[in-house]
């Protein structure tokens, strides 16, 4: 249908291009064009988010769409330019703002739009779209920080829409913006009540609040903030003064709590006690109220000089004013959401001399402090068995059993943490648990890697090269922090900071457990996790001293092959960074060299004469700079004549001579 209606009127406009319904058909057409190109959007829109839901090429994305409504703006410019008398001009001219203040439509231009609705409001201020262009154009003149004409427009909303319009919520609220951003904080706040005046009565009429509403509380809030901290004087009198201006009002206590709020966040922690303390007092049976003396509290400890006694008159008085036997209990007997708020202050309450004990010792650093604010946590902890802050304090808990030296039993805290799921300390416990052990296996057997004095040896084992090693028992310190730190290099930290401290730590992770299983004989063991921490991190320290032992190893298993094929990869990888990285790197050459030397030396003693000839030439092949080249030479010569193969010695032997001759070689003694 609206293709036939679509064809229709451009049959229209081509036959009668200035008749008296021309500009009505303009007007039917730039819309049907502009419906048409809004379905087009839609669907390229649609069609350009699916191709993200596979795999994409993102090196060859396409751009992503954007309206085209060319052919409306034209209709719509062309009714303005020709056609002014229209009855619906107004109506074009706001087509055409919308459109050009329109994101992602090809045809956006803010100034064009500012203009279209500036023509509109000018030249028909009684049109039926004059306060939405208004509200647009208030928007703008904010947006681009020109608030004596977004003033101006956002007036006109509140005057054209008051107070039922469409516009007359959001206009009324900017306009107390811009009043407030002028620092014209008398009307700001006047407007303000104005709005939240006319929420409360949309509430009690139609049993909605407006959407502006909580945003004017905020800025209420902020206005007084503004105002004592521009002043001097004490906010709680300035809100006073202000409500016993306008009068009392329903919204007052939101206000209130909004400006404690804002005095928190801007460190001005006594004027936020004062505002607390002033709502506790007006209205004393605000369910809120537990909440507000607790903060108090808080509040007291965070001054500039803390306050350590009023803060904790704070807490008597939560317990005397907030039990279940008190007024304010009675009067919420109904709330239980409240009551059960006000019992967990008073559970804390309990938790808070502990909390002071291990605060003092963070000062102090002494451990018998914090061994003793480590016990009153756990008589906490047994006496609430089901608090709400159980995890928190259980953190506090193992806090201070690692810091007073109780290590095994604030390993034991740490596992229990990370039992539970649904709590903040998951990524700490599982860190501090590492350093627990790490410490307790530091004391039980002098270093995290060595073989400790008494290890107990489990098994002997043969190389294949006939060589015998002892395999020994790992400790339980040493398999607890082996778990300790697999469990950190499978771990995804949430927390930024012990994130971080994870990420640095990652390599030493992943190469202790390897030298520990190392230095006790877990030789097969050892080499897959050495092997994983090279792979890993290259280009780290612990990859050099990875691959040491794993030549080590080989060593140790007489296995010259696995010596020298490891030496020689590893020699040219450039492992690590230190001058002590660097210094393995070179000594795997060295290695590689003398397993090589070696390999060919025992076909001696294996009988392998022939073997043992060509391996000596290879080795002059592969180390032309070795320090054993003259003997290697040597004896590639005396093992082929030793053979018989006569040429291949005689051949040998003259080039011998010849470089002894030429200085090559140092002569024979």
């Amino acid at each position: 249908l609206r293709d036939t209606a679509v064809a229709r009127l451009e049959n229209f406009l081509v036959r009668y291009p200035r008749s008296h319904h021309t500009p009505h058909a303009m007007f039917l057409l730039g819309d049907l064009y502009y419906e048409e190109r809004e379905e087009s959007f839609a669907d390229a829109s649609e069609a350009f988010e699916r191709m993200f839901s596979g795999d994409v090429d993102l090196s060859n994305m396409p751009e992503a769409p954007l309206r085209d409504h060319g052919r409306a703006v034209r209709l719509f410019e062309g009714i303005v330019e020709q056609f002014p008398d229209y009855e619906n001009a107004d109506g074009a001219l706001y087509m055409l703002g919308f459109i050009f203040q329109r994101d992602e439509t090809l045809q956006a231009d803010d100034e064009k739009g500012r203009d279209a609705y500036l023509a509109l409001v000018d030249g028909y201020p009684d049109s039926e779209f004059a306060a939405s262009a208004h509200m647009a154009l208030g928007e703008y003149f904010f947006d681009n920080h020109r608030i004596d004409r977004a003033i101006t427009h956002y007036g006109k909303v509140v005057d054209l829409h008051a107070p039922e319009g469409q516009h007359y919520e959001k206009g009324l609220y900017k306009l107390a913006w811009s009043h407030y951003k002028l620092s014209s904080y008398d009307t700001a706040l006047d407007l303000l009540a104005k709005l939240l005046d006319w929420s409360e009565d949309n509430f009690q009429r139609k049993g909605k609040r407006s959407a502006m509403a909580p945003e004017a509380i905020e800025y209420t809030a902020i206005s007084l903030s503004d105002i004592s901290d521009n002043t001097g004087q004490d906010p709680v009198n300035i809100a006073k003064a202000f409500y016993s201006r306008i009068g009392e009002r329903a919204y007052e206590p939101d206000v209130y709590e909004r400006f404690a709020d804002v005095l928190m966040q801007q460190t001005r922690y006594g004027d936020a006690i004062q505002v607390y303390d002033t709502m506790i007092q007006r209205w004393p049976n605000e369910p809120k109220n537990p909440t507000y003396l607790w903060t108090i509290a808080k509040l007291y400890r965070s001054l500039d000089v803390p306050d350590a006694v009023a803060s904790q008159n704070s807490i008597t008085r939560l317990n005397e004013l907030f039990n279940r036997d008190s007024a304010w209990a009675h009067a919420n007997r109904n709330n239980p959401d409240a009551l059960a708020v006000a019992d967990g202050y008073i559970e804390q309450s309990l938790a808070q001399v502990a909390i002071d004990l291990h605060t003092a010792a963070n000062e102090t650093g002494a451990p018998a402090q914090y061994s003793r604010a480590a016990d009153l946590y756990s008589q906490y902890l047994n006496k609430f068995p089901f608090a709400k802050d159980y995890y928190e304090i259980q953190w506090y808990l193992a806090d201070t059993l690692f810091k007073s030296g109780r290590l095994r039993e604030a390993g034991a805290e740490y596992v229990q943490l990370l039992k539970g799921k649904d709590h903040a300390y998951r990524d700490g416990a599982m860190w501090n648990l590492m350093l627990v052990r790490r410490q307790v296996l530091v004391d039980a057997h002098g270093t995290v890697e060595a073989l400790p004095p008494g290890a107990v040896e489990v098994e002997r084992k043969q190389s294949d090269s006939g060589q015998e090693r002892s395999v020994y028992a790992l400790s339980p310190e040493h398999e607890d922090f082996i778990a300790s730190a697999d469990m950190l290099m499978g771990a995804d930290f949430k927390d930024a900071e012990y994130a971080e401290s994870l990420a640095e730590a990652r390599p030493a992770l992943s190469y202790m457990p390897g030298q520990i299983l190392y230095y006790h004989g877990h030789l097969e063991d050892a080499r897959k996790r050495l092997h994983e921490v090279i792979e890993r991190y290259p280009g780290k320290d612990e990859a050099a001293f990875a691959a040491s032992l794993i030549v080590d190893s080989w060593q140790e298993e007489g296995d010259l092959a696995k010596v020298r094929m490891w030496a020689g990869k590893f020699s040219r990888m450039s492992l690590g960074a230190s001058e002590a990285a660097q210094a393995k790197n070179l000594n795997f050459t060295n290695l590689e060299e003398g397993a090589a030397f070696k390999m060919a030396a025992q076909y001696i003693e294996d009988g392998k004469r022939e073997e043992a000839a060509e391996a000596f030439l290879a080795f002059m092949t592969d180390f032309p700079r070795s320090k054993h080249i003259k003997k290697a030479h040597y004896n590639a010569a005396n093992n082929f004549e030793i053979i018989g193969a006569v040429e291949r010695a005689n051949g040998l032997f003259r080039d011998y001579i010849d470089r002894i001759e030429s200085g090559v070689y140092e002569a024979d003694d």
